[in-house]
């Protein structure tokens, strides 16, 4: 089987979504939201277990991401960038 090569930069990326864990939180909270921003990446979602679970959406303006929105377990959260969709954060860490 022939492994085909993906290459993107961070221009290509309109979302990151990450999962945090308590070791890497504080990291998650500050450094990696300032290098998605100085990346241009327009939208970052951090989830956070721990806090029911909780969605941080940010979204890019300029050069840095407005203090973000925050959703928490047991309602709806709607976004419409960059893509259109809603869900309760706890569906995100849901043990099956």
């Amino acid at each position: 089987m022939e492994r085909v090569g993906l290459v993107l930069s961070p221009q290509d990326l309109l979302l990151v979504v990450e999962v945090s864990s308590l070791s890497t939180a504080k990291q998650d909270e500050s450094l990696r939201a300032v290098a998605y921003a100085q990346a241009g990446i327009p939208s970052y979602w951090r989830i956070e277990p721990d806090e029911g679970p909780a969605l941080y959406v940010y979204e890019l303006n300029g050069d840095r991401y407005d203090p973000p929105v925050v959703h928490k377990a047991g309602a709806v959260a709607r976004m419409a960038v960059p893509v259109v969709v809603g869900f309760d954060p706890a569906v995100l860490c849901a043990r099956r």
